[in-house]
């Protein structure tokens, strides 16, 4: 790790009000969300995935509150910083979506002539950039940093051609995720389609009865994606094996284990009586 002092000798460093664009200010997100079914959204630190934002899984708003707070408007490319909860966390915005963020998190809009934006992301991910996010925490019950002080921190500003080095190992894998994701999205659309086309070319009796209406498909039983997820083999779903487990989740006899052992505690001394 490289200290605050290693570091602004090793090269020059720049306060981030300086790095980022002239028509975007370091500004912080909105303040108690109006919960709707919109689709303008409401970026948090836990939508962080890796280092990308997944606005996917973020709250909605409603368009009245997001239009509000125009200052807070993200886009791609821009760095969200937590600066309350889990403070340093650092995440990209990636996609083209209508949202905002929350009063936790601080927008930088980093000026590329200036500085690499995905450098200054590898930074603030390092151990070095986390640390010197600390240095300016305040506050007891509700440890933070404030604006004032976040957009004066210095961070390093090496050569272009060094900043580039490291964007581009961030790019790289941010174009691997995406690949991962596009392919992990046709995996499951292939699972549907097989799982219906199945269904379609098949007539098969209620599973649990031990029996199927069409003797040519005895050997394997369609089931539901979510059925699939829950075994940890590879093999078919022979009719035997579904209809035990039928019989046995309708029997009645499974129990828990603490109705078998009432005296059942942990500890150092612990143990079942």
């Amino acid at each position: 790790s490289i200290s605050g002092p290693r570091i602004q000798a090793s090269t020059s460093c720049l306060p981030l009000n300086e790095l980022r664009k002239s028509k975007r200010p370091i500004t912080n997100g909105i303040r108690g969300p109006e919960i709707a079914i919109t689709d303008f959204r409401m970026l948090r630190i836990q939508d962080i995935d890796c280092l990308w934002l997944d606005s996917t899984r973020s709250l909605r708003i409603t368009e009245s509150q997001y239009r509000a707070n125009k200052r807070a408007w993200c886009t791609p490319g821009d760095v969200l910083v937590a600066i309350g909860g889990y403070i340093g966390v650092v995440g990209k915005v990636v996609d083209q979506a209508a949202q905002t963020m929350g009063q936790h998190s601080a927008l930088l809009a980093f000026d590329e002539s200036k500085i690499d934006p995905d450098y200054a992301l590898a930074f603030f991910n390092s151990y070095s950039g986390t640390q010197l996010l600390q240095r300016y925490v305040s506050g007891g019950v509700q440890a933070g940093i404030n604006l004032e002080d976040l957009r004066e921190i210095a961070i390093p500003v090496p050569s272009g051609s060094v900043q580039r080095a490291i964007g581009s190992k961030i790019r790289k894998a941010e174009r691997l995720r995406a690949l991962k994701r596009f392919h992990l999205d046709a995996v499951d659309r292939m699972i549907v389609d097989l799982m219906e086309e199945g269904r379609a070319k098949s007539s098969i009796g209620k599973i649990g009865e031990g029996e199927f209406s069409n003797e040519a498909d005895r050997s394997i039983a369609w089931v539901t994606p979510t059925g699939l997820t829950q075994r940890v083999d590879a093999s078919y779903y022979q009719e035997r094996f579904i209809h035990l487990d039928c019989l046995v989740q309708r029997a009645g006899r499974v129990k828990a284990i603490g109705d078998l052992a009432p005296n059942l505690c942990n500890g150092p001394h612990g143990g079942v009586t």
